[in-house]
C-alpha cells in the first residue's frame, strides 16, 4: 500500500501493459488483419473518359491466304508504359466503321494460336466474302494468372486504338468479345466490368480457375449487358457458370457440342453466333 501510495500511476501502467500483452496474444492467435485481402478483386478499371489509346510502336502486315491480312502490333500502355504485342485479322478491304471482335485463347496462349486453325479462318474468310461484312478479329494473348487491373486497363486503351487506327465503329453494340477456355473466361470477366463496351459476349468450354473469384464479385452488382453465349460439351464448369450467369440476371444461351468436338468445331461455333454464316 505504501508503495503504491508512492506511485499513483502504477494502475494506469499495469493496465496498460496488460492491455499491450492481451493484443500480443490476439495477434499471435488470429493473425494480422491485412489492410488490402490479396484475394479480393481489385478495383474496377478507369471509365472510358479516363483512358486513352495505347501507342502503336511497330506493325508489319502479311497475307495468310483465304482472303484474310495478318497485322502484327506493338503497343504501348499509356498507364503502365508496358508494350505488349496483338495480331489483328483484316479482310482485304476494310471500310471505315467496321465492327471489332476481341477473341481470346487458353491461358499463355499467343494471339497466334487461332492463326492455326483453319477452318476457323476458312470460316472467317466465308464471312467477308459472302456476306460482305468486314468484321475485324483482334487477337490478345491470354495472360496465365490472375487478371490484374494493369492488364485489364490495357486492354480497354488497346480497344481504343484499334477503333482509331482502323476507323472502326464507336457503337459498343458492334464490338464483341469471346474466348477459349481461360480467354472464355476472361472475356466474360472484361465485359461484365464494363458491359458499355461490348454488344454480345460468348466463352467457348470456359475455365475460370483464378479468374472466379473477380467474376463472382462482378456478378454481385448484376450488371446489366447483352445476350452471352456459352459453348460446351456438357462439361460441369460450363453449367455451373451459365446457372451462375442467370442467377445473376443475364440473358444466356447455351450451345452444347458432343464431346468429340475439336478446338476448329467451337471456333466455328464463336464465329457463328458473331456473325458469320
Amino acid at each position: 500500500m505504501a508503495k503504491a501510495a508512492r506511485d499513483p500511476h502504477l494502475r494506469l501502467r499495469i493496465g496498460l501493459m496488460l492491455a499491450i500483452l492481451l493484443l500480443l496474444l490476439v495477434t499471435v492467435l488470429v493473425g494480422p488483419t491485412p489492410l488490402d485481402p490479396p484475394d479480393l478483386p481489385p478495383p474496377s478499371p478507369l471509365s472510358a473518359s479516363q483512358l486513352f489509346p495505347a501507342k502503336v510502336e511497330q506493325a508489319t502486315r502479311r497475307d495468310a491466304g483465304r482472303g484474310i491480312l495478318v497485322e502484327q502490333l506493338r503497343l504501348r500502355s499509356p498507364s503502365s508504359g508496358r508494350s505488349f504485342p496483338l495480331e489483328v485479322l483484316l479482310p482485304p478491304v476494310l471500310p471505315p466503321g467496321a465492327p471489332l471482335l476481341l477473341l481470346f485463347g487458353e491461358g499463355g496462349e499467343e494471339g497466334s494460336s487461332w492463326l492455326r486453325q483453319g477452318d476457323l479462318l476458312e470460316s472467317l474468310g466465308r464471312l467477308w466474302a459472302d456476306t460482305g461484312q468486314a468484321l475485324v478479329v483482334a487477337l490478345p494473348s491470354t495472360p496465365p494468372g490472375k487478371p490484374t487491373l494493369t492488364f485489364r486497363r490495357q486492354m480497354e486503351e488497346m480497344q481504343l486504338a484499334l477503333q482509331k487506327r482502323y476507323q472502326l465503329t464507336t457503337d459498343p453494340a458492334a464490338h464483341h468479345i469471346d474466348g477459349w477456355r481461360r480467354g472464355g473466361a476472361l472475356a466474360l470477366l472484361l465485359a461484365l466490368e464494363r458491359p458499355d463496351l461490348y454488344g454480345r459476349v460468348g466463352a467457348a468450354l470456359p475455365e475460370p480457375g483464378n479468374i472466379n473469384p473477380y467474376l463472382i464479385d462482378v456478378l454481385r452488382t448484376k450488371p446489366k449487358m447483352g445476350p452471352i453465349q456459352i459453348v460446351h460439351s456438357g462439361d460441369a464448369v460450363s453449367l455451373q457458370l451459365g446457372k451462375d450467369l442467370v442467377q445473376a440476371g443475364m440473358q444466356v444461351e447455351e450451345v452444347r457440342l458432343p464431346e468429340a468436338a475439336t478446338r476448329e468445331d467451337f471456333g466455328k461455333k464463336i464465329l457463328s453466333f458473331h456473325g458469320a454464316p
